[in-house]
């Protein structure tokens, strides 16, 4: 794929992005950091169009936040974890927080390999279809570049989610929509400080 159709279909953070990838080509590994990826995992992937990563990213950050979610209802003494031990839960709440930390770990090493792939096989699927070199040309961009869009239905899924558990969470349903609450601010803060201050890496 020539550098320039490279660049069309990236965007404005190609020269970063075409960077980083000869370095892997330099170095023969499909490992390189990107701190967007580790940090905001499933915005990173929906924001570059990557919705099946961004699916499965989703989905396992949502599982990792359950053991949060059963020590607030232990907490509160909800009835539905009556049966369970203080023990277990501390447990249950510190594994998850290392699981979470191990995925954002694998998230922010491959990523960068994920998008290549992806990306590739996008452009090679779409220069075998389009009719003629200037559509190609003109579709590259629509193609790839980044999506507000697919951050957005993130930041929905998670109220979603959030909304669907409200049956179960009974009284500990606020302090449940305060966690999602601030995490999404948290993580809707870090998308756009990590726009400005590494814009190359989005």
């Amino acid at each position: 794929i020539p550098k320039q159709d490279w660049a069309r279909f990236i965007g404005n953070s190609a020269p970063v992005y075409l960077l980083r990838m000869a370095q892997q080509d330099q170095r023969n590994t499909k490992l390189g950091f990107l701190f967007s990826a580790f940090f905001l995992g499933p915005f990173y992937f929906a924001y570059r169009k990557m919705w099946g990563w961004a699916t499965l990213a989703f989905v396992l950050y949502i599982l990792t936040q359950i053991p949060s979610f059963i020590s607030i209802m232990f907490l509160n003494d909800n009835p539905l974890v009556a049966g369970l031990s203080a023990g277990f839960v501390d447990n249950l709440a510190t594994a998850a927080v290392w699981v979470r930390l191990a995925l954002q770990i694998v998230c922010g090493l491959f990523a960068l390999y994920l998008y290549r792939r992806s990306a590739g096989k996008k452009i090679k699927a779409l220069r075998e279809q389009a009719p003629s070199p200037a559509e190609y040309q003109a579709k590259l961009g629509v193609l790839g570049g980044t999506s507000i869009v697919g951050i957005i239905i993130i930041i929905a899924a998670i109220f979603a989610v959030s909304l669907a558990t409200m049956p179960f969470m009974q009284q500990d349903y606020l302090n449940f929509m305060g966690l999602y609450l601030n995490e999404t601010r948290l993580k809707v803060g870090l998308v756009s400080q990590l726009s400005m201050v590494f814009s190359g890496l989005l």
